[in-house]
């Protein structure tokens, strides 16, 4: 399948307030566009433009923009209003009113999916020309598991020297509206005109493509063992119909039957003894709800990432350009920032010897009881300053277990405080000497709202790294497995050549299905989504 088709697709709508008016005895003709930015070159490309409205200040555009959301990406967009002075589809006809900038990781992190901002002109940088709005909308469509238990009535009898071998098939209706595609089948019950058949599940997307009003079929067939089987009789309904009728039966009609006989009236009836709609959250709606995602950083300080006064060392200061575990600070940080509201971050080291005892899991900032840092700048700050404690020396060996250990009682504390899911930030150098207890840390924390991402620095082995990246065989300890795969290790040194973009992409991208694993198996669902507190 195309990846383009699984990312989440996310509606945004435009207002403004007050806009200036450049026009002498008039007020603006505003039109809103929408550019995509590259986070690098800064470089725009138009994706849209809504319709324009005539004298108006304060203009809500109907026409909305549709854009795929990526969490694992910075995905920065500008809002240009422009005044419409011409019918020329050259912005550079009209006149500029101003600018917003948005990164859409924010937009969907802030209450009420909602960003307001005060336009900016470049040519007038002091001047307010006006507020803008936008406001961001999951437009996939929600889905829905079917639980469904379905009994036959008096069917009609088929065989000869018996009753009937009833089985249901479902059919979905393709969007052309000509053609049907078969999605499921019962089981056959044999021999009786009043078949039970066994409780079943169905997905909405699988059944009407999360279109609850679409049509759906059932066809019910009388199984043959040595012929084709032939047709009782065939239904249709709608999933949001069914759902409110009181008694749910459908009678099953015989199109030959019903076109011959004229006091005909069914084949038999299908009756919904059982039938739930059951939401199946999106990550996007835990996201609405005020999910929010924290962050711990865990920096690998053993001797073998080299003295940091000398060059090739992995930890070696650079006036001019970041080191490797700066990089991944800043890009994978700058990912996470976005849904960390309180922008408070605990950061460890691990592997050092401090005060001449080896230490294993150390608050960078010295502060056992508060080992928390402002924003992803105080983690790079933490992080640089490490190097002028006293008494501090790199050391070893390369242990996971403790910091595992620490984030897995943060994240355990985490849960009497609504929905917040942690993820551990684990940059290492090297092959880990305490495998058997990284495992059971491990199997032990998929019990919590916790994900882990590794980042290998450097050309160490990594072997072990792989084996604690339970994508093809799930960790286990003591014949233990955990009960979820919470943990992504990405070797920095592979994808840095392809840009930050990679790195962000191959280390983040599982985090969102491993949250909703975790709520889904907890069956805890999204809070009601944050009501925005702007004006």
């Amino acid at each position: 399948m195309n990846d383009d088709l699984k990312v989440p697709k996310v509606m945004l709508s435009v207002s403004c307030k007050n806009l200036i008016s450049l026009d002498t005895l008039s007020e603006s003709d505003p039109m809103a566009v929408l550019f995509s930015v590259d986070p690098k070159t800064k470089r725009v490309t138009e994706l849209g433009r809504t319709e324009s409205y005539k004298d108006n200040p304060n203009p809500k555009f109907t026409k909305t923009f549709i854009v795929g959301y990526k969490f694992e990406q910075i995905q920065m967009y500008k809002i240009g209003l422009y005044d419409v002075d011409s019918k020329s589809n050259d912005l550079r006809k009209h006149d500029y009113i101003g600018e917003m900038f948005f990164n859409l990781g924010d937009l969907m992190a802030a209450k009420g999916l909602t960003i307001s901002t005060h336009l900016k002109n470049p040519l007038s940088p002091q001047r307010k020309n006006g507020l803008c709005t936008v406001v961001a909308e999951e437009c996939n469509g929600s889905s829905y598991l079917l639980h469904m238990k379905i009994n036959g009535l008096n069917l009609d009898k088929k065989d000869r020297f018996g009753k009937s071998d009833g089985y249901l098939d479902f059919f979905r209706k393709q969007t052309d509206g000509d053609r049907w595609v078969k999605v499921h089948k019962t089981e056959v019950i044999k021999n009786t005109l009043n078949p039970k058949w066994k409780k079943f599940q169905l997905s909405s997307t699988v059944l009407c493509g999360n279109d609850l009003s679409r049509e759906i079929k059932i066809e019910c067939y009388d199984w043959n063992k040595k012929a084709e089987s032939d047709l009782i009789g065939i239904c249709y309904f709608k999933i949001d119909e069914l759902d409110k009728m009181e008694y749910k039966e459908l009678e099953l009609i015989e199109p030959t039957k019903k076109k011959k006989k004229k006091k005909y009236k069914n084949s038999g009836i299908l009756q919904f003894e059982l039938f739930v709609i059951e939401p199946q959250p999106t990550f996007i709606g835990y996201i609405r709800g005020g999910c929010e995602i924290c962050t711990i950083v865990a920096i690998d300080f053993t001797g073998s990432n080299g003295q940091p006064e000398e060059t090739n060392s992995l930890h070696y200061h650079d006036p001019y350009t970041f080191n490797d575990y700066q990089n991944g600070i800043m890009t994978c940080g700058g990912i996470l920032s976005s849904y960390n509201y309180s922008q408070e971050y605990p950061v460890y080291g691990f592997g050092a010897k401090i005060d001449d005892k080896p230490s294993h899991c150390f608050p960078l900032n010295g502060d056992k009881v508060n080992p928390q840092v402002k924003g992803v700048e105080g983690i790079l700050e933490a992080y640089n300053n490490t190097f002028q404690r006293k008494n501090f020396l790199l050391w070893g060996p390369t242990t996971f277990a403790p910091i595992i250990n620490e984030s897995a009682r943060l994240a355990k504390h985490l849960q009497s405080f609504g929905q917040k899911y942690l993820v551990l930030l684990i940059l290492t150098d090297g092959a880990i000497t305490d495998m058997e207890l990284t495992k059971k840390a491990i199997v032990e924390a998929a019990e919590l709202p916790l994900s882990i991402v590794i980042v290998g620095i450097g050309e160490g082995d990594f072997t072990k790294m792989e084996e604690l990246d339970g994508d093809e065989v799930r960790i286990a300890y003591r014949g233990k497995k955990a009960s979820r795969d919470i943990v992504q290790f990405v070797p920095f040194e592979e994808v840095k050549v392809l840009g930050p973009d990679a790195l962000a992409k191959e280390t983040l991208e599982e985090i969102p299905d491993q949250l909703l694993e975790y709520y889904k198996k907890n069956k805890i669902y999204p809070k009601n989504p944050l009501q925005n507190n702007q004006n």
